[in-house]
This record gives C-alpha cells, sequence and structure tokens, in this order.
C-alpha cells in the first residue's frame, strides 16, 4: 500500500514539497523516475520542510482557521454579489467547486474572466472524467482584499456574460 502527503496545504501553496510512504521496492523506482523527470526538489524549499515538519501539530489548528475564516469571507462575498451561483461546502482543500448553469460553459467564461483580470480555472482542466466540465474551480484562500478584488472582477465578467457582451466595466465591492 501507497500513501502520499504533501505540505501545500497543511504550511503553504507554495511550498510544493511531497512524499509517498510504502514498501521500499515500490518507492525506490517512483524516486527514481522522479530524479530523471525534475532533478529533484529544490533545495531551499526541502530544508524549509525538514525545520516545519517537527512543528506541523502545532500550525496545522492555525492553518485550519485561516482556511475557514477565508472561505466564510470568499462565500459571504459570493453569496452577495453573485447570488446565483451555487456551491457546495468543500470537505477539505482550499477552492469551491461552482456548477455553473447548464449552457454557460465553464471555459468560455473562464475566458472572459480573464479579460476581466480574474483568473479561474474551468473543471474540465482538473478532471479528464468529463464530470466537472460545467464547473468553475474558484480557490478561496487569499487575504479578503484580494477576495474581494477577485469578486469584483468575476462579478463584471459574469453580468458581461449576461448581457452577451464581450466586456463590461468593473464594479466596486465594498
Amino acid at each position: 500500500m501507497l500513501t502520499v502527503g504533501s505540505l501545500t496545504k497543511a504550511v503553504w501553496g507554495g511550498l510544493r514539497i511531497g512524499w509517498i510512504r510504502g514498501p521500499r521496492e515500490a518507492v525506490e523506482p517512483l524516486a527514481r523516475l522522479k530524479a530523471l523527470e525534475d532533478l529533484g526538489s529544490p533545495l531551499l524549499d526541502q530544508a524549509l520542510a525538514a525545520r516545519l515538519l517537527p512543528g506541523l501539530a502545532t500550525l496545522a489548528p492555525d492553518r485550519e482557521r485561516l482556511r475557514r475564516e477565508r472561505l466564510a469571507t470568499m462565500t459571504r462575498l459570493l453569496d452577495e454579489h453573485l447570488p446565483d451561483w451555487r456551491w457546495q461546502p468543500p470537505q477539505g482543500g482550499s477552492a469551491l467547486w461552482i456548477p455553473l448553469p447548464p449552457g454557460t460553459g465553464a471555459h468560455g467564461y473562464a475566458q472572459l474572466a480573464l479579460r476581466h483580470g480574474a483568473e479561474v480555472i474551468p473543471g474540465n482542466t482538473m478532471d479528464t472524467t468529463g464530470a466537472h466540465d460545467d464547473f468553475l474551480r474558484l480557490p478561496f484562500s487569499f487575504a479578503p482584499d484580494t477576495a474581494r478584488e477577485l469578486v469584483t472582477r468575476l462579478t463584471a465578467a459574469w453580468t458581461a456574460l449576461s448581457r452577451d457582451a464581450s466586456l463590461a466595466p468593473p464594479i466596486e465591492i465594498r
């Protein structure tokens, strides 16, 4: 049996350090393949991970509190400014999966949002099964001011889509 883990969500998204645990005969070939593919993880990241791992148990509650606060901020902003959008509260992770109305096209909306200065990921780029083709993957880990600006731009793009226009003036959210 193999298990995987990472520090990405437990510490911060930019720390791309992960691991695989399992029997030596299964893990060693994977380690060789990784070394051939990327020549190893950056040394600074490895050093940070080595220093952070012993204190991970004390970091986790603060990270979870911050995750809950930022989720609450994002969902409040979405409720206020994009009330037609619906989503399920995430079981974990740092993104909402938002289904768009049938026929909207998540890929097209993501392109329109990008023209409004908001980068969101259509679900089909994260799911090859086709089950999330009409979904947006919206991170909620941003600081409140950044989340507010993101929702401002998403609202402008949604308004433009609703009006079938190519661009709409940005709306400021207070």
